[in-house]
């Protein structure tokens, strides 16, 4: 009996997981962001994690989506983020900031084909993306 038990709490803590970020299948794996006025992507992966470029640092962290009725649109959780410390120019680090800050008040989501829109808990547009990595 203690065997199975061990067994279905191995199984668990794999299963789980990718269960739980299967809800954000239409953000995983895709890398989304802006060229102008300052570069800026975010990329989801799989696992719950997320990455991308600010306009001077790299960033990362984790994401949880809570519910989704499609793959096109769901809520999610973005933070904590953490950034590397590189310095740049007064208007680049206003717009770095701003971009992070918005990331992590971001509730909700809808994607279409090549956009992605994120949404705080009142359900304004934080920011709009563009998908980066279609050919």
């Amino acid at each position: 009996m203690k065997v199975n038990v061990k067994i279905l709490i191995i199984a668990m803590l794999f299963i789980l997981p990718m269960t739980a970020h299967s809800n954000a299948a239409g953000l995983a794996g895709n890398e989304w962001g802006i060229d102008k006025p300052v570069e800026q992507f975010i990329k989801f992966s799989y696992n719950g994690k997320l990455s991308g470029f600010s306009g001077c640092n790299n960033f990362f962290g984790l994401y949880t989506p809570k519910e989704a009725s499609n793959e096109s649109e769901g809520t999610i959780k973005i933070g904590p983020l953490a950034a590397t410390r590189k310095g740049c120019i007064p208007s680049v680090m206003k717009a770095e900031f701003e971009f992070l800050k918005q990331l992590e008040n971001v509730r909700s989501y809808k994607r279409s084909s090549h956009h992605l829109e994120l949404f705080n808990d009142k359900g304004k547009r934080l920011l709009h993306r563009r998908w980066r990595d279609f050919d």
